[in-house]
């Protein structure tokens, strides 16, 4: 049997990919939502060796199969890696020829591995580009044609001029007002949607009439458009006046939502940026408001922190931790048994393979070597 000690530290144990090498996740929004409402691990006194930082995730892991934060089920990939590396081979194993030596010196393969120390740390990861949340989106450029005296502006937001029960009451009415820029626009809208919480307040007999009124109403209108299956939510959720501004976008005739798009009042699929032209329909969206008018690019964030809050039970208590890069130190032990293991230790001692890789950002190097 050919024996093979290797000492190892500081190895990266989390698993960033899944079985199809696909990435687990690729935004800290993406990160999060996999690693909410996971079942706790119960830690067991009488087995502590085996309720390492590494055990603990892995529990997890098959508790919550979603989980963002994994580990490893083994470290089989690892060393048949190791002993590819110590006998010279270089490219992947999965790139190997069924025919390859390598693989009848891995199927007489066994291992122990020990780790004498782990710990956890934040660490920093590249990803590819998202929108920085809360950053800003530019420089305020000259004002766009829905922000000047113009037809498409009034015909609208001219409505907005008007209090939301005469809205509600009179759903056709027009009007002659228009936002001057964004935060005219916003200012408006959201006092509107204020108005909508007094009116339920101060007239709760009459409000379920006037808001199912002005939504039968509404809906009949959109039928008649050819975005009558926008999937619309109950009424409740929406911005009443902001949802009459939908209707008339949606209203419009080809030829006018042509122009509008090229104008830049109207985005490329005919919406407008920052209003909710589905779901809660007339609500806004601050940011996006602005984005439609300002110049440059938008921030985004290309690195994203890598820790999460981890959760464990312990005499009916339970208790959390912050667990991140989770970092290893120990050492290997593998055993091989082979036809002729003097000629595989010969082998490793030609490769002259001094320090190596070992996982992920770790390195290791050969202790010793012998045939038992």
């Amino acid at each position: 049997m050919l024996n093979i000690e290797i000492s190892f530290q500081d190895s990266w144990t989390n698993q960033f990919l899944d079985e199809h090498r696909n990435p687990l996740f690729t935004s800290m929004s993406g990160f999060n939502a996999k690693q909410r409402k996971l079942s706790n691990v119960v830690f067991n006194s009488n087995t502590a060796p085996q309720q390492t930082l590494v055990e603990h995730v892995r529990q997890q892991n098959r508790d919550n199969p979603g989980m963002a934060l994994r580990v490893p089920a083994t470290y089989d990939n690892t060393v048949r890696g190791v002993v590819a590396r110590l006998l010279g081979e270089v490219r992947r194993l999965s790139n190997l020829d069924a025919e390859h030596p390598l693989h009848s010196v891995l199927s007489g393969m066994t291992y122990t591995l020990d780790i004498s120390s782990e710990e956890s740390q934040l660490a920093s990861l590249a990803t590819p580009p998202n929108d920085l949340q809360g950053s800003g989106a530019g420089v305020l450029e000259g004002a766009l044609a829905i922000y000047k005296d113009t037809p498409i502006a009034r015909r609208l937001f001219g409505h907005l001029e008007h209090n939301l029960k005469t809205i509600l009451t009179n759903p056709g009415i027009q009007g002659t007002w228009y936002p001057s820029g964004p935060a005219d626009l916003i200012a408006r809208l959201s006092t509107l949607k204020d108005e909508q919480v007094l009116l339920k307040e101060e007239n709760p007999l009459e409000w379920p009439t006037l808001l199912n009124n002005y939504a039968s109403w509404l809906n009949g209108e959109l039928a008649k458009t050819s975005f009558k299956d926008v999937g619309i939510k109950p009424p409740e959720g929406w911005n009443l006046a902001g949802s009459l501004a939908v209707l008339r976008i949606y209203q419009l005739s080809d030829t006018d939502r042509t122009e509008a798009i090229a104008m830049g009042t109207l985005t490329p699929r005919g919406g407008f940026g920052g209003l909710a032209m589905t779901g809660n329909i007339g609500n806004i969206t601050i940011k996006d408001i602005y984005a439609n008018t300002t110049g440059g690019k938008r921030a985004v964030s290309t690195r994203m922190p890598y820790q999460s809050e981890m959760w464990v039970e312990h005499n009916g208590k339970k208790m959390s931790f912050p667990v991140g890069i989770i970092k290893k130190t120990g050492n290997l032990r593998i055993s091989i048994v082979h036809s002729d293991e003097y000629e595989l230790a010969k082998r490793i001692q030609d490769a002259s393979v001094s320090t190596f890789q070992f996982g992920k950002k770790g390195l290791a190097f050969v202790k010793n070597i012998y045939v038992s």
